[in-house]
């Protein structure tokens, strides 16, 4: 109370000095309580308006407004309002909303002082649930803001969430929560505060590790340039340009003339036999892949190495599906526009047997090791009964037969078609067990487990559940531009990936809770650069590795790349093939890779007309296995 005096006789003092305001101050200000005492200290005088310069924000009471009512003085109980809720703030424009919460917190200062001069007088404070509908109120508000602040994030970005970054690290390698910011700051301008922070006992730690990390690009460097000696030495002979073009970091033509370079042979360089291990070492350099090879690897025949090799008696028609067998690697299963189904062996890279659609077949699958489906453009789907050489027509659709899937979790075969249904078809009879509607004609579809994901035109995707086809469990838009190519589903059931005709990827997420949602994302791929203008090509095929759910994308540019879709990373890419890369599969040990080409029309008939042919290939750890 003595501060309140104090407080009271310096406002006064100060205006009676500056001869604006007439004082009658009592000489000893009683303290019956604590409203009492407010009354006695400010009903003496009477203040004039000369106070309002001295306050910014506009005055309605003058300095009674930042303490209680005047008609709650002196009472034990006072009126009590409820608190905002937040449907009524939510109908407020953001300027009432500043101001209302200026307003609140104002009065939660006066009540929250009111109640600390109570206990300093050892009185009861009247009402103390108006500080927890004041609060209650501020928590509202800051609620409704929050709404807002999301929603305008959700607009303008299309993100989910209220915390807006990412977590990173520092130059200390410790990790971080990184803000997004409204604008762009520039990383020079971002690195200067961490420095500027550090205490000299960070910097030492700093500098060592930049020192560590400058050592370990230096050493890898070393390991490069050692290689490159050593490829130049076994092979002499070797392309200078493909050597350049694999190891960019180190000057090739300068490390050719190297003692290490020349080996035992020294300056006078003999001719060696560019057959056999150079024709392996400049596959392997095509891959793109680093690593030692060794010399085993190489051999004068790609068919007997296995690496990779072509399949002889291919069509001779535009290839449009290869599927490995259910357990083995040894046996494909290939559909063409030549209007046959064909089964290779490509362990002695021969052909087995075939049989014949009326029409062109654009898709083929195993139930098991001796049963084969496929269906065309005839609207037939037809089964083959690989021992017995046996073939019959299990039912048809009313347009052509886009796309036939085998399911073994239900036991049921699944056919697209582009009269814009799926069907299920029992093999046991066969007979069809049921027809379903889809909004589009069937462009693409795959399995995860009982999960059927569907790809329609207009770039619609359907999610189906093979348990219960009463209803389709979601139904999404395609996040890419431009009409899906090709969809297939991650091994490990979480999702799956969809590419188009734009040279675009996209990894979705089947659980449609807004945390997962937000992993997906799309890139760009299958792009080559000519003459300084982008030429974008589709990606037509895309295959996953069953052991790293790693997969491989096909597209018109003639390259096979291996993806990292959960670390969004290349792994590698394959050297170009002759033409466009149609359809891709893995074998079910992920050992295998069969890469079929033909040319797809993406432009005017071209002269010669490119092969179609596929090939095999031997895949490895390095190329496959996420790093």
């Amino acid at each position: 109370m003595a501060a309140l005096r104090t407080g009271v006789a310096g406002v006064v003092g100060l205006a009676a000095r500056m001869g604006r305001l007439s004082v009658s101050v009592p000489s000893q200000v009683t303290r019956p309580s604590l409203h009492t005492s407010f009354v006695t200290a400010f009903s003496h005088f009477r203040l004039t308006p000369w106070y309002a310069s001295l306050h910014t924000s506009s005055s309605h009471r003058g300095l009674m407004e930042f303490f209680d009512n005047e008609k709650n003085w002196g009472e034990t109980e006072v009126k009590v309002g409820r608190s905002w809720r937040i449907e009524e703030l939510r109908i407020k424009s953001n300027e009432d909303l500043h101001k209302l919460w200026f307003v609140l917190l104002k009065e939660k200062n006066m009540l929250l002082t009111m109640e600390h001069a109570c206990e300093e007088e050892y009185q009861l404070f009247p009402n103390p649930e108006r500080i927890d509908k004041v609060e209650e109120s501020m928590k509202n508000l800051e609620d409704v803001v929050k709404e807002r602040n999301r929603a305008y994030w959700l607009l303008e970005t299309g993100e989910d969430g209220e915390h807006h970054g990412e977590i990173g690290t520092d130059s200390l390698g410790r990790r971080r929560f990184i803000r997004y910011r409204e604008h762009t700051v520039p990383y020079w301008s971002t690195g200067r505060p961490w420095r500027s922070r550090e205490t000299p006992s960070i910097t030492k730690f700093s500098r060592l590790m930049r020192e560590k990390k400058f050592l370990e690009k230096r050493r890898a460097l070393r390991r490069i340039r050692d290689h490159v000696c050593m490829l130049l030495r076994r092979f002499p002979h070797m392309d200078l340009d493909v050597l350049q073009k694999k190891y960019p970091e180190v000057n090739v033509k300068a490390l050719r003339h190297q003692k290490r370079s020349l080996g035992h042979h020294g300056g006078r360089r003999r001719a060696r036999p560019t057959s056999g291990r150079v024709e392996g070492a400049l596959a392997v350099l095509n891959t793109r892949c680093s690593g030692i090879v060794s010399p085993g690897t190489f051999s004068r025949k790609m068919s007997e190495s296995r690496m990779e090799f072509r399949l002889k008696n291919t069509p001779n028609d535009c290839i449009q599906s290869v599927k490995f067998g259910p357990s083995s690697s040894q046996f494909l299963l290939v559909a063409s526009w030549d209007k046959s189904v064909r089964l290779f062996d490509v362990v002695n890279n021969n052909m087995r047997l075939q049989y014949q659609h009326s029409g062109p077949v654009l898709d083929c699958c195993f139930q098991d090791a001796v049963h084969a489906y496929s269906g065309g453009l005839d609207g037939q789907l037809k089964t083959f009964d690989l021992n017995t050489n046996t073939e019959s027509v299990v039912g048809s659709h009313e347009a052509p037969i886009r796309c036939v899937e085998f399911c073994p979790e239900v036991n049921t075969i699944i056919t697209g078609s582009w009269d814009s249904n799926i069907k299920l078809w029992d093999p046991r009879g066969p007979r069809e067990a049921g027809t379903f509607q889809q909004p589009n004609k069937v462009y693409t579809m795959d399995l995860s487990g009982e999960k059927l994901v569907v790809g329609t035109s207009n770039r619609k995707v359907m999610v189906w559940d093979l348990r219960n086809m009463g209803f389709a469990q979601q139904r999404r838009e395609s996040s890419l531009k431009y009409q899906t190519r090709c969809i297939q589903c991650f091994p490990n059931k979480q999702g799956y990936v969809v590419s188009s005709i734009e040279g675009r990827v996209a990894v979705e997420y089947l659980d449609p809770s807004p945390e997962v949602q937000k992993k997906k994302y799309a890139f760009k791929c299958h792009r080559l650069k000519e003459d300084g203008i982008e030429k974008i090509f589709p990606v037509n095929a895309i295959s996953f590795h069953n052991g790293y759910n790693t997969f491989a994308t096909g597209g018109s540019d003639g390259y096979v790349n291996i993806w990292d879709g959960f670390n969004k990373k290349r792994l590698c890419q394959f050297h170009r093939y002759p033409t466009s890369i149609s359809s891709l599969c893995f074998s079910n040990d992920g050992n295998i890779l069969a890469i079929a080409c033909s040319y797809m029309y993406e432009q005017e008939q071209i002269d010669p007309m490119p092969e179609d042919c596929i090939f095999i290939r031997r895949v490895t750890d390095q190329e496959t296995k996420p790093k």
